[in-house]
C-alpha cells in the first residue's frame, strides 16, 4: 500500500467520509451507501502502483480528468467494493490518486477528495 492513498477522503456522489487505513482497508465512516441497512461499509484496496511514463494502464475515462503533470506522481489503485449490500456500480473500480489534485478519480466519474484531518482526529462523528 503506498502511503500517498492513506488518509481521510471525502465522497460527494456519496455524501461520504471514507479513511484508507496503511492495510488497504476502505471504510465508510459516515454516509448514505447502505440505504437498506443503515449500516457503514468495508471494502479492499486489492492493489497500488506507480503509473507507467506514458500512461497507457491509466482507463481514458480517468486520464482525461487528471491534474498532475508528471506520471510517476501519479498512483493506479484497484479497488473491491464487493463486501458492500449495496452497489451502485462494478465491484471492481479502478482510481487513480492525483497529488495535484488531492484525490482519487475514478473510472465510473466519481472523485474523492483528501481531507487535511489533525492527528487527533478519531473519524467520530457527532452531529
Amino acid at each position: 500500500m503506498l502511503k500517498a492513498v492513506t488518509g481521510w477522503y471525502f465522497d460527494p456522489k456519496h455524501r461520504a467520509i471514507r479513511s484508507v487505513d496503511n492495510a488497504g482497508r476502505i471504510t465508510g465512516t459516515y454516509g448514505d451507501d447502505e440505504p437498506s441497512s443503515g449500516k457503514l461499509f468495508t471494502s479492499q484496496v486489492l492493489r497500488t502502483r506507480r503509473v507507467s511514463p506514458k500512461m497507457t494502464d491509466v482507463p481514458g475515462t480517468i486520464r482525461r480528468r487528471l491534474t498532475a503533470t508528471r506520471p510517476s506522481e501519479l498512483v493506479l489503485v484497484t479497488v473491491d467494493f464487493s463486501q458492500k449490500n449495496f452497489l451502485r456500480h462494478a465491484p471492481l473500480l479502478e482510481a487513480v490518486y492525483d497529488p495535484t489534485l488531492a484525490g482519487l478519480v475514478f473510472d465510473d466519474g466519481n472523485v474523492w477528495h483528501k481531507m487535511i484531518v489533525g492527528k487527533n482526529f478519531t473519524g467520530g462523528w457527532e452531529p
